[in-house]
């Protein structure tokens, strides 16, 4: 009895330890099941209600040098209230710690190459390619750049603020996806302050067509390239148009006698193109043409729809600072918003800022290669990956004077692929935090032109209003002062007159300041009219949703801010006006198709061009727009790599010439076919498309519906995405939202006696999936809705208005 009592006894403790062992250990990614399911320290801690106004924070802060005020309003909106810079921007990073730590730790990991460390090896492709840009190589620049200058001293409070609440965080407290993918919180720096800066130029300024084009020039030859891939629109409305007696101070530059090309790419798997649903909108207005007699500004940002969102909303408060807006969580400053003075906004430029050149080893060893008719010394990093799960993976990356070799043949292996070195603007040192420190405590125009001066990478257009009634807009960057089509192509690493040899200079970018007009605008399309005696090229330049902007500018006349609002959310469809009517005009025996064809040809013939959320003409367009493009452009699609199809204006343009004649197919090769046939082709695809969808989901192909826009979790843990937002618009549309890119801030500002600014964006205040404040704002952005924002002038309006208080304290 007592040996069976004994058996027993280690039976059970061996199964016990067995489970401990089992709900103890982690599984792939997944934590440990006790850790992570524990109701005092696992994933219920991070659970939210609405009525958690405060993030959970520490009030006692030994850092700070003095009390500081925070007053939180229902959205959960700080208003910081400092008495020195140094405590306004270590409480900044505070905060904005304690609601998007995971977020600012995610996204650095991405720029750094360091997402392999959490996910294991399925990340390690990604990371490779992040290092062999020269992210992590952009943010060393960066950190030389400061050199001990005053405006260190605020990326250090900030950085001082973030560790503060990461030094004083127990497991319990970690956001939700630190546990659930099991790995702790890191210390902020400054050097990651700069990786996410050089995030944004990768986002906004890491793209280029020198691939595509190079491949596109060698298939179609010169002539045939030109008309697809025009420097210029023939139809444009350009940010700036220059007045005739504008005088440039144009740098003499070595001109070779032939363009360098280098044309031996012919089978080359080409880099992803950016995405045409990246960019933005902005706009001014005089005083003149507003119905108070004050500047109106506004701006929208339209970027990848992600959760946590990519701003995070703040006022800032301390002698000589008083300034509300969108801050990039991991930086100080406010990047978009206002003072009591100005306001500001920015659009992405869409320049090409990135150039590729063929680098010839001298051997196997590459420690030299071809430059001048010399042998040029090479240098080896060699980056480490600690990948999750597996062993350090090393990957050397060869550095030559123009920068990284970022394709060889250990990385994208092909054999007329590689030993590809760019040469970055974003490599160079920057000083681009000087300049929105200086917008935020600007007063005047002449301060806003003093800021930009500092600003380099990615390039932007700075809109600008002030209360004393002024009004400008700046293409403002580092541009490379070119060669006719220098950077267009591939060019040949070996020759020095392929190299910058100058940038543009700040008196020749383009500006406009106050024109008679009354109003600036830019939504990414051409900076310049082909007038402009700089070259350039870019990735995206737009052509329609700029068009509708300037039309309603122009018609504007006592403007007010709920006119601004309407027409931030305008749906009208630039490219189904102009295109559709040809498409229907083109469609023939239209009685050899069934009733439920004819149901939708009506629907389009009726449709007033709006892309409405609960209309369905703009479903059917969209895919018969898409197949018809892929049908027009087929012999490019063919290639091996396929090309990138032309721009859809020019796609137009062509459509409009060669209506009643054969399309030849771009390649010259056979399979010639009568333009009206190809469009009825794509018609038919395009209704079956639609009749497929209506099956599948058992309801009418809506627009909303059919375009689904989502806000999706930045590490792709899809039951923490937003769904089937109902939103109309789409790309090149003032309402540029798609499926998965859209206005990632939406923000009019009055600049009256007192500055009064509106804003939303998709999202909320909090990483934490679990809050409310999560993702509280979604709704109202998905119907277009604007929040007036508290913008205090001193604690007494805070007291007034019953704000939730907090007191920090040393």
């Amino acid at each position: 009895m007592k040996t069976k009592r004994i058996i027993t006894f280690f039976i059970a403790l061996g199964i016990t330890t067995l489970w401990l062992w089992a709900v103890n250990r982690p599984y792939g990614p997944l934590p440990p099941p006790i850790k992570f399911f524990s109701p005092f320290e696992g994933y219920l801690q991070n659970a939210e209600s609405a009525n958690q106004k405060i993030p959970k924070v520490n009030t006692n802060l030994k850092e700070l040098k003095e009390p500081v005020d925070v007053y939180f309003d229902d959205r959960r909106v700080p208003h910081i209230f400092a008495q020195n810079e140094y405590d306004l921007f270590f409480m900044q990073g505070y905060l904005t710690a304690s609601e998007r730590l995971w977020q600012m730790d995610f996204q650095i990991r991405a720029a750094s190459g360091r997402l392999s460390e959490i996910v294991g090896a399925v990340a390690l492709d990604f990371d490779r390619l992040n290092r062999r840009k020269g992210i992590a190589f952009g943010a060393e620049q960066f950190m030389e750049s400061l050199n001990g200058t005053e405006e260190e001293k605020i990326l250090k409070a900030y950085v001082d603020g973030v560790n503060a609440y990461v030094n004083r965080l127990s497991y319990r407290d970690y956001p939700l996806e630190f546990k659930l993918l099991n790995y702790e919180p890191e210390e902020w720096s400054v050097y990651k302050t700069a990786l996410l800066l050089m995030y944004m130029s990768d986002m906004l300024a890491g793209h280029d067509n020198d691939f595509a084009y190079t491949r596109a020039l060698e298939e179609l030859g010169k002539e045939l390239f030109d008309i697809l891939y025009p420097d210029f629109f023939l139809e444009d409305s350009p940010v700036i148009t220059f007045d005739e007696g504008k005088i440039f101070n144009l740098p003499q530059l070595d001109t070779p006698d032939l363009n360098p090309v280098f044309t031996g790419n012919s089978k080359a798997s080409l880099p992803k193109a950016a995405d045409r649903a990246l960019g933005s909108n902005n706009w001014a207005l005089s005083a003149d043409l507003t119905l108070n007699g004050n500047p109106l500004l506004s701006n929208d940002p339209h970027l990848a729809l992600n959760l946590p969102s990519i701003w995070y909303e703040v006022q800032l408060h301390s002698p000589g600072i008083n300034v509300y807006g969108v801050s990039l969580p991991g930086s100080p400053s406010v990047i978009i918003g206002f003072n009591e003075h100005i306001s500001w906004g920015v659009t992405n430029s869409a320049l090409d800022v990135r150039d590729w050149y063929s680098i010839d080893f001298e051997d196997e060893t590459r420690s030299t290669y071809r430059f001048d008719n010399q042998w040029k010394q090479t240098e080896k990093r060699a980056e480490v990956f600690h990948v999750k799960g597996e062993k350090p993976f090393i990957d050397t990356v060869i550095y030559t004077h123009w920068g990284p070799v970022t394709y060889d043949e250990n990385f994208n292996v092909h054999p007329d692929f590689i030993n590809f070195a760019c040469r970055w603007i974003a490599h160079d040192p920057s000083l681009e935090h000087i300049t929105f420190y200086s917008l935020n405590k600007g007063k005047n125009l002449k301060d806003y032109q003093k800021a930009l001066e500092y600003y380099s990478t990615p390039g932007q257009n700075f809109v600008f209003a002030s209360k004393e009634g002024d009004i400008a807009l700046t293409h403002q960057g580092l541009f490379p002062a070119r060669w006719p089509e220098q950077g267009k192509f591939l060019m040949d690493g070996s020759k020095p007159e392929n190299a910058w040899q100058a940038f543009i200079p700040q008196d020749d970018l383009p500006r406009e300041i106050n024109p008679e007009k009354g109003y600036v605008s830019s939504a990414n399309q051409h900076p310049t009219d082909s007038a402009y005696p700089y070259f350039y090229t870019g990735f995206i330049f737009e052509n329609y949703r700029n068009r509708r902007i300037n039309e309603l500018l122009s018609e504007m006349e006592n403007a007010t801010v709920e006119d601004l609002r309407i027409m931030l959310n305008d749906n009208y469809n630039l490219m189904a006006a102009e295109v559709l009517p040809l498409m229907l005009s083109s469609i023939n025996q239209l009685e050899n198709y069934d009733e439920y064809a004819e149901k939708w040809v009506k629907k389009l013939t009726e449709w007033d061009y709006f892309n409405e959320v609960d209309y369905k003409a703009p479903t059917l367009f969209q895919l018969w727009h898409d197949s018809l493009m892929h049908q027009l452009w087929s012999g490019l699609k063919q290639l091996d790599p396929a090309i990138p199809f032309p721009h859809e204006f020019v796609s137009q343009q062509l459509l409009e010439k060669y209506i009643d004649t054969l399309w030849i197919l771009p390649t010259g090769r056979e399979g010639h076919m009568q333009t009206t046939g190809i469009i009825n082709t794509s018609f038919v695809k395009a209704i079956e498309q639609i009749k497929r969808w209506e099956a599948v989901n058992e309801v009418e192909a809506s627009w909303g519906d059919f375009k689904g826009t989502r806000l999706a979790h930045l590490a792709m843990i899809e039951p923490f995405y937003v769904k089937n937002l109902p939103i109309g618009g789409n790309k090149h549309i003032v309402n540029a939202t798609s499926t998965t890119h859209g206005p990632s801030w939406r923000m009019i500002v009055e600049l009256g006696d007192t500055v009064q600014g509106y804003g939303i964006y998709p999202g909320g205040q909090s990483g934490n999936p679990g809050s409310y404040f999560y993702d509280n704002f979604a709704m109202d952005w998905a119907v277009g809705k604007l929040y007036e924002l508290t913008f205090l002038h001193s604690k007494d309006d805070a007291e007034k208005l019953s704000l939730h208080k907090v007191e920090f304290k040393p």
